[in-house]
């Protein structure tokens, strides 16, 4: 999943484009007779203005989209190679309609930030990690001798309290209606 820390830049930026196309709207409307809450100001000034606050939206508007777009990607990997062991910048570009070098990019990334260990083919554009050993349980040694002979407490199968059986002294569970 991809980090707060990025969801929190993407969803910045999503509120920052929208108050920017607000703003640039705001002011394209009050300005468009010439005085804005009745400054008079020139019409290079309004003009100068208004660039820089379509500029300002677009960069911040073109900000958020990319994030988001980099934001599914890492999404993607994550989920991908929770099955997977490797994965391709053509499947990424194939998936996410990316160009080669904004896949590169992603890719890499990603390995930085989830610190994946693999390797990268670049003839290919394989990235393909390293098998997780898994790590071995810690196995008990039981010697014979310290195993008590005396018979179970509880039944295996449904964890009932056992009787004792006065005919067989064997152990009984009223529950499963058996001997154990």
């Amino acid at each position: 999943m991809v980090s707060k820390k990025d969801k929190d830049a993407e969803n910045g930026l999503q509120v920052i484009a929208i108050l920017g196309i607000v703003w640039t709207i705001g002011i394209l409307y009050w300005s468009r007779n010439g005085d804005i809450a009745g400054i008079e100001l020139n019409q290079l000034s309004l003009f100068c203005c208004n660039s820089v606050n379509v500029l300002l939206t677009l960069i911040f508007f073109a900000s958020w989209r990319y994030t988001a777009r980099e934001n599914r990607v890492k999404d993607y990997l994550d989920e991908h190679f929770t099955s997977h062991d490797s994965v391709s910048l053509k499947q990424l570009i194939d998936q996410f309609k990316l160009s080669h070098a904004a896949a590169y990019k992603a890719q890499g990334v990603w390995i930085i930030e989830s610190k994946t260990k693999g390797v990268y083919d670049p003839k290919t554009g394989i990235f393909a990690r390293d098998l997780v050993e898994p790590v071995p349980s810690e196995i008990i040694d039981i010697e014979s001798d310290e195993v008590p002979d005396e018979p179970p407490s509880f039944c295996p199968e449904c964890g009932e309290k056992l009787t004792m059986d006065a005919d067989n002294k064997e152990p009984w569970c009223e529950n499963c209606k058996k001997h154990i």
